[in-house]
């Protein structure tokens, strides 16, 4: 069993740090929600707000601990590459291996459609990775269908747990939105601001201040629609982010069908 030195050698790892700061306001704001946004409303709204916290929590947490989508490294250089480097050349495969305006050697692969693509070769990991993958400095390795690193999760956002954010985003908009309608509607009950006795309330001045607050947290996690958009027609932050100098090239010489995305730069 683990001590308690290294559990909090743990908790103080970038992996965790965001999680659980992320997991201690979401407790913070619950506890008030409940002791005063939702206090005294039906049962069933507050089973709702309940439900909603927990999958928030839950989908924080497997956005944290699941594979976001890592390219495993190679131990051993591309042999091509290799001699490349080595600058040699003349040999068998040389010529389909080019380098874009950072330096990365890019190779021209086709994609399931039969459509023209390209693939980027990670110096760090030792491996091509797709078009839209990426190499993540923090977490030391190149993603697949990388959307970004985000420090509040502890990991990236990639192809496999790129569903479990945009569930966790949701999940909080719909509980800031619930807890922001319970206060509007425990206001409603108060007849505040017409009553004399609800201005005078101080209770219902609370009640205004965690609505503005919540209010604010629901019009912040807007974005979570964004990203679900993203999964349904399959594009992340970095396709919308700008454009990769070699796809505005052969966009430019109509090398191939145009997918709607843009590359990104990493």
């Amino acid at each position: 069993m683990p001590t308690w030195a290294e559990l909090w050698a743990a908790a103080k790892s970038p992996r965790l740090q965001g999680p659980l700061l992320l997991t201690a306001f979401i407790a913070v704001s619950t506890a008030a929600a409940f002791g005063c946004g939702v206090r005294g409303l039906p049962w069933w709204y507050q089973m709702i707000l309940a439900f909603l916290v927990l999958a928030t929590l839950l989908f924080l947490w497997l956005t944290n601990q699941a594979n976001p989508g890592i390219i495993v490294p190679s131990t051993e250089r591309d042999a091509v590459v290799e001699l490349l480097e080595d600058g040699q050349s003349g040999f068998p495969g040389f010529c389909k291996l080019s380098k874009d305006r950072k330096g990365r050697w890019i190779r021209e692969v086709l994609t399931k459609e039969g459509y023209p693509d390209h693939e980027k070769y990670c110096m760090e990991c030792n491996v091509w990775r797709p078009r839209r993958g990426y190499h993540c400095e923090t977490c030391g390795y190149c993603m697949d269908r990388g959307d970004h690193h985000c420090p509040m999760m502890g990991n990236c956002v990639a192809r496999l747990n790129h569903r479990f954010f945009a569930l966790h985003l949701n999940f909080a908009l719909l509980a800031s939105g619930a807890v922001l309608g319970g206060c509007v509607w425990r206001l409603l009950r108060l007849k505040f601001p017409s009553s004399g006795d609800a201005r005078r309330n101080g209770e219902s001045y609370v009640l205004i201040v965690l609505a503005v607050v919540y209010g604010y947290l629901a019009v912040c996690l807007l974005f979570g629609v964004f990203h679900c958009w993203g999964l349904l027609y399959d594009f992340t932050t970095k396709d919308m982010a700008g454009a990769d100098d070699g796809a505005a090239a052969a966009a430019a010489a109509g090398s191939g069908p145009s997918t709607g995305l843009t590359l990104g730069t990493s």
